[in-house]
């Protein structure tokens, strides 16, 4: 610390020298002696900058300054948060390099709409195996990415896979040299997010979504906001007087991960399922050495999108009837520049539309739940049914989630009733047969929901042979043979209530030998079952 000496201006050396003594002041006992009238000054952020940087040099005359400031009633707890902070700021901020994206220089002449988007394809089956059409929704989007801010959607476009080496990264590189100012990243922090998209707007480019995008809502909710222009701001406090702000999150966003995305998400993108190719497909190595013909591309993809922005304000093309209102959203950009290019691109635009949002389509855990259910009811034609019986028949289903639901045990009554509660449906007492009330579900009580959340008329592949395998088996047990009464008190039963326990205590006795083969046949897959 440099502290100003005053000069020594007369003859007498030590009483010069006592003079110029008495003139130096520590700066640091000036603070603690000033907090006797005001305990905000060390709050202040050169204050602040002094205890830091004594902390760092002298960490003892650090705690000794500490302890005199505590006595001047400073909140030493909040004083110390910004010194950790300002020290934090200083070992950061010179290891970060700004933001910089190169600048598109226009192609000079007229582009044929149709030839681009051929070459554009073409480009991207040289490097990937990929599912049918999805070379071309890709295309669409890159297209799509440079002229986004006419939109008001802005669809995600999302890679996923079963396992690594399914070509994702490949996707995104690709992707990342078509596209305006991208940015790409392989892990992000929501306040990252949106202060770069309010920054320079960017194409987002983000891959390994699987390592820090599940459990992290705070991001995926930015992602999702950044869907719709109307909703695309984030609100936080700014400033030390913690003044709110809106940040921008409107920006194309492409993401790639193991794994499903969450369903918000995934409903808000169009979804490329990629699997490792096989030894006979012979794709040509992407090589980020050998890129200079992308530039030729994505020069030409801005002269285009320039020369035919005017085409899409007053679009008003059809759109699939097969997809649903969000699916319909985000293919309306897509489509719309498919038309203005003209050609077959059209009818590969509304082929890609159908085809890609058919693929895994089945909805949230509740949907897929009311999918089942009603081909429960469909293969029994009864009018009521004992959830112990509903929840047998969704714990054979092997193809589905409720065989292993949580912690590889079946889907529980609790469990069953807590799926349902949102969609206004909820379990009852009622008598079936002839024996006491027990708790179930009415096939009424779920027509609201199906006809709210299932396509009229849409019957899964794997429902279809879950219903034959009902029908052809009839492992739906008698209802009269299901409530028997039994003498166990509920402590007796692991914990059941009493109205459970007498569903299915004495449950297996009534069986008639076909089903008690069935049930032998059950318990020997392997298969855990639930008690209640």
């Amino acid at each position: 610390m440099n502290i100003p000496r005053k000069p020594i201006e007369t003859g007498n050396f030590i009483a010069d020298a006592i003079d110029a003594a008495e003139e130096i002041r520590d700066p640091l006992d000036e603070l603690v002696e000033k907090c006797a009238t005001d305990v905000s000054a060390p709050f202040e952020s050169d204050n602040v900058a002094l205890l830091a940087d004594l902390k760092a040099r002298n960490p003892g005359q650090f705690e000794r300054i500490r302890m005199r400031l505590r006595e001047k009633k400073v909140r030493m707890g909040e004083l110390e948060k910004l010194i950790s902070r300002h020290n934090r700021t200083e070992e950061t901020s010179p290891s970060g390099s700004p933001l910089e994206f190169d600048v598109i220089e226009m192609w000079p002449d007229p582009v044929n709409g149709e030839l681009l988007f051929n070459e554009i394809v073409a480009l991207i089956r040289r490097h990937m195996v990929l599912p049918p059409l999805a070379a071309e929704a890709i295309a669409m989007w890159i297209i799509f990415s440079h002229t986004h801010d006419i939109w008001s959607i802005s669809p995600r476009l999302a890679f996923v896979s079963p396992e690594k080496r399914c070509g994702k990264t490949t996707a995104l590189s690709i992707i990342q040299q078509l596209v305006p100012k991208p940015l790409p990243a392989s892990n992000i922090t929501a306040a990252a997010l949106f202060r770069s998209i309010s920054l320079c707007s960017p194409t987002l480019i983000i891959d390994e979504a699987d390592t820090f995008l599940r459990g992290n809502d705070e991001l995926r909710g930015i992602l999702n906001s950044g869907h719709n222009r109307s909703q695309a701001r984030v609100i936080r406090t700014t400033g030390e007087d913690h003044t709110p702000a809106t940040f921008c999150t409107w920006a194309p966003v492409s993401i790639a991960m193991i794994g499903n995305l969450p369903d918000t998400l995934n409903d808000r993108s169009i979804v490329i399922n990629l699997k490792r190719k096989m030894p006979r497909d012979k794709v040509e190595r992407f090589r980020l050495d050998r890129v200079a013909h992308f530039e030729k591309l994505r020069r030409m993809i801005c002269r285009w999108t320039a020369d035919n922005t005017h085409k899409f304000s007053s679009w008003d093309g059809s759109v699939p009837e097969a997809l649903h209102d969000r699916a319909a959203d985000n293919w309306r950009p897509l489509l719309a520049i498919a038309d203005a290019i003209g050609g077959k691109c059209s009818s590969l635009a509304r082929e890609a539309a159908a085809t890609l949002t058919g693929i895994d389509d089945e909805g949230s855990v509740g949907v897929l739940l009311l999918r089942d259910i009603r081909s429960i009811f469909g293969a029994t034609n009864e009018s009521c049914l004992p959830t112990t019986v509903i929840l047998d028949r969704l714990w054979e289903m092997e193809s589905r989630p409720w065989p292993e639901y949580r912690n590889e045990k079946p889907i529980t009554a609790s469990q069953l009733a807590k799926l349902l509660k949102p969609f206004g449906i909820k379990p009852a007492s009622k008598r079936f047969g002839n024996d006491e009330n027990a708790k179930g579900y009415s096939k009424e009580g779920f027509d609201d929901a199906i006809s709210r959340y299932l396509p009229l008329g849409t019957v899964t592949p794997s429902q279809v042979n879950e219903i034959n395998e009902l029908q052809r088996n009839q492992v739906v047990t008698p209802i009269t043979l299901v409530t028997v009464k039994t003498e166990k008190k509920p402590n007796e039963n692991n914990g059941r209530d009493g109205v459970t326990a007498k569903l299915g205590d004495k449950r297996d006795e009534a069986l008639t030998s076909m089903q008690v083969g069935q049930q032998a046949s059950y318990h020997r897959s392997g298969r855990k079952r639930m008690q209640f």
